[in-house]
């Protein structure tokens, strides 16, 4: 029997568990879930929910890793790469949270239900949310409520409320809610004027007294018996309530920074002309674009091919991307709202249900790093052979922009702080660089005092 690893999130579920061998992803179906699965299969839900691109397809392999308790082995398509909801964007939310309540009601139609609604089981996959739990599905037990419902109202309507009627940047706070937000928490964070929402008024406020009254007192409350009609009924609510939310438009400091680049327009072309050589060149699978803004460049990277992880610091910024990337139907970009100073860290039961981010990306990666360093450096305070030696330990080839002290924005960053960065040099930055890669060219931008570098791992 060959080794395997166990995903460690999948210790929850006794129907089944992912895990991986030689790189790939596969899902065990243990026996105690092999009459749902049948059903489901047979049913026709499988079939109408891969067909309407809402649920992940899969084959049945022939692999046993644990023959006592193993049913079926499935292998998925594999997905790019795993994000997780603190890192996407409201309207990569949003999509995801009305792709689940479609997948509830065409399951209701299939005498089918789901038994649990974790945005974790939402992955992005050719620019779209998909499910990806196959062992999400139970059979209807006809009269008994929706079993998933309160875990729905924490996974996605709190957050998303919270982000439409105060402020995205609460949604951060579900790194630390990992089962969603309480939502007598979540009530206690919104504005009162929320309340005139009808549908929060029905599934968050009163939801959530409701519970918290049940907790406090230590009883539970037995549900009446509901009909098939009412599930319905409930499904189509929510979806209108989360439909018809949007997110407020207040501008950050960066969500407008494309609009005030100080780039000629010989440098800008020149940038981009230099930048699409150096992909194609590279060939690398993935790139990655640190500090990507708005994504232009991550859309130049994805439209040569290559599939591109989009990240900044910005949630607007990361929105914008993300509504682009819809408009411009671009498969094999992921836009994600990550920090890189302080990025996704291990976390969950032992440190390590959900994974870092750095560990996700691996290490055969084409970075870009465009106008970035002098935020990391002098912005953040980051010294510069901190900032390369962090490049060079999840890159195989370096994009990098130099922005010197000569330019503009270094100049009105310089302004307001003691400029102790006497290492801020384009001479230090390639001694650095050299100790982890080969600097393949060094081209600087037309009209522009700013230098692009290409290098290769050592």
């Amino acid at each position: 029997m060959e080794s395997i690893l166990i995903e460690p999130s999948s210790y929850k579920d006794p129907s089944g568990f992912v895990f991986y061998r030689e790189g790939e992803v596969y899902r065990q179906v243990n026996h105690t879930y092999a009459e749902q699965y049948e059903y489901f299969i047979k049913s026709g839900l499988y079939d109408e929910l891969v067909n309407q691109g809402l649920l992940i397809p899969h084959k049945e392999v022939q692999i046993k890793p644990e023959k006592d308790v193993f049913y079926k082995i499935l292998k998925p398509i594999q997905i790019p790469f795993i994000s997780y909801p603190y890192e996407w964007s409201y309207g990569m939310w949003k999509d995801a949270a009305l792709c689940t309540l479609r997948i509830q009601e065409l399951s209701l139609k299939y005498n089918m239900t789901l038994k649990d609604a974790s945005a974790f089981n939402v992955q992005f996959l050719s620019g779209k949310p998909i499910w990806i739990d196959t062992l999400s599905f139970e059979k209807l037990n006809e009269g008994s409520p929706w079993k998933a419902y309160g875990q729905f109202c924490r996974h996605f309507l709190a957050p998303l409320a919270l982000a439409a009627y105060n402020d995205v940047r609460l949604c951060k706070l579900f790194s630390y809610y990992l089962d969603g937000f309480p939502l007598d928490f979540a009530s206690s964070l919104l504005p009162l004027r929320s309340k005139g929402n009808l549908g929060l008024l029905l599934h968050l406020y009163m939801h959530g007294k409701k519970v918290n009254d049940q907790n406090k007192n230590n009883t539970i409350v037995k549900d009446m018996s509901i009909s098939r009609t009412s599930l319905l009924g409930i499904v189509d609510h929510l979806y209108s309530t989360i439909r018809k939310m949007s997110l407020k438009t207040t501008a950050t400091i960066w969500s407008n920074y494309e609009k005030h680049w100080n780039y000629s327009a010989n440098a800008l072309e020149g940038k981009k002309k230099t930048i699409k050589n150096w992909l194609s060149f590279l060939r690398n699978q993935r790139v990655i674009d640190i500090g990507a803004n708005e994504g232009t460049y991550s859309r130049l990277s994805a439209g040569s091919g290559l599939y591109t992880l989009s990240i900044d610091m910005d949630p607007l910024s990361v929105e914008w991307n993300y509504q682009k990337l819809k408009q411009q139907s671009i498969g094999n970009l992921l836009p994600l709202w990550i920090d890189v100073t302080n990025p996704s860290p291990y976390i969950g039961w032992n440190l390590a249900e959900r994974s870092s981010f750095v560990s996700r990306i691996g290490t055969t990666n084409t970075v870009m790093a465009l106008a970035l360093i002098h935020h990391l450096i002098i912005g953040s305070n980051i010294p510069m052979k901190k900032v390369i030696s962090f490049f060079s330990s999840f890159s195989q080839n370096l994009i990098l922009e130099f922005v010197p002290k000569t330019d503009s924005q270094v100049k009105q960053m310089l302004l307001s702080r003691d400029d102790i960065f006497s290492d801020y040099t384009l001479e230090t930055l390639i001694n650095y660089i050299s100790e982890h890669f080969t600097v393949l060219r060094i081209e600087k931008l037309p009209g522009s005092e700013r230098s692009l570098l290409l290098c290769q791992r050592k």
